[in-house]
């Protein structure tokens, strides 16, 4: 999640406490999560600096340095997000070192045109509805709920590991959700927080039912919910597909959009800044369903863990 986010309004004494309690602004420019990152990235280069005996004392020298660094990463196989952290680390820290290291940038260029991401498989309603099955069979039925209000509400991996009780906000009839969100990522951007409207009866009817009204946050820790996730796939005889957690979102946005066929309902719901960056979404998470439909007894099995959730 990104910084926190205050309003200007109030007087003078209360600006200063509000801005004390944020710290200083240069604390403020990038997240804590981001500057941890950059920190260990800084620390990998430095280290790979000491052991090759290099003390760059100009711009060009330490761009060549970074050259070679970049390089090492590609061929000892390391993540590429490796060089991007140090390279934007070294920006972050020194300002003036914007634009005096095209050479690096360059390269990290050349990887990210020739090594694309690997992205979590899209998740089809037949399989949420599968493994959320699977979580009901198992008696933990708000993980099985969960599971089935982040694909409905397109939700992001860590604005799901954040819910709370509290954030579920029923109407009077009970047929529809308002889930607040706070400062999601997008959110966080326009100084907004943000909120979901679930508007499927039946799956409010489930949460009314399994989400505890008190509780702090009703998921485990980021590692213990991924390794929960994996092993309800596996349960579930799709454990080799590829899907992650962010499957939900990516599934839930395809499977809404062949609902509605309208990308700028589908750009509110999902939160996107424009229908360009919907329509990519969508129609590369379309071609990937076609290659894991189910069939046979694979599909077999996937249905009958679906029933447990009726």
């Amino acid at each position: 999640m990104g910084p926190k986010v205050v309003h200007s309004g109030g007087d003078r004494r209360l600006r200063i406490t509000r801005r004390a309690a944020l710290g200083p602004l240069r604390n403020l420019l990038i997240s804590t999560r981001t500057a941890n990152r950059y920190d260990a990235a800084l620390t990998r280069f430095r280290q790979w600096l000491t052991a090759n005996r290099l003390d760059p004392l100009t711009f060009a020298d330490l761009d060549e340095c970074l050259c070679d660094f970049v390089e090492e990463l590609w061929l000892e196989g390391e993540p590429k997000g490796y060089a991007a952290d140090a390279l934007s680390g070294l920006q972050h820290q020194s300002p003036r070192l914007k634009g005096e290291l095209r050479a690096a940038w360059r390269l990290y260029g050349a990887w990210c045109k020739v090594e694309v991401p690997t992205r979590a498989a899209p998740m089809s309603a037949r399989v949420v509805r599968g493994l959320a099955g699977v979580c009901f069979a198992k008696g933990d039925f708000v993980f099985g709920v969960l599971v089935l209000v982040a694909f409905h509400g397109l939700l992001r991996t860590g604005e799901l590991l954040q819910l709370r009780a509290a954030d579920f906000r029923y109407s009077p009839d009970g047929t529809t959700i308002v889930l607040f969100l706070g400062y999601t990522k997008s959110g966080t951007r326009r100084g907004e927080t943000e909120e979901v409207i679930l508007d499927d009866p039946a799956l409010c009817r489930l949460c009314k039912k399994y989400v505890p009204t008190s509780a702090g946050t009703l998921l485990p820790s980021g590692p213990e919910f991924r390794q929960v996730f994996a092993e309800r796939l596996r349960t579930l005889g799709v454990g080799s597909h590829g899907y992650k957690p962010y499957s939900l979102r990516r599934g839930g946005a395809t499977h809404q959009y062949e609902q509605v066929r309208n990308l700028h309902v589908l750009c509110t719901r999902g939160r996107w800044a424009s229908q360009s960056t919907a329509r990519l979404y969508v129609s590369e998470a379309a071609a990937e369903l076609t290659r894991f439909e189910l069939q046979g007894a694979m599909g077999r099995k996937v249905d009958g863990w679906a029933a447990h959730v009726r």
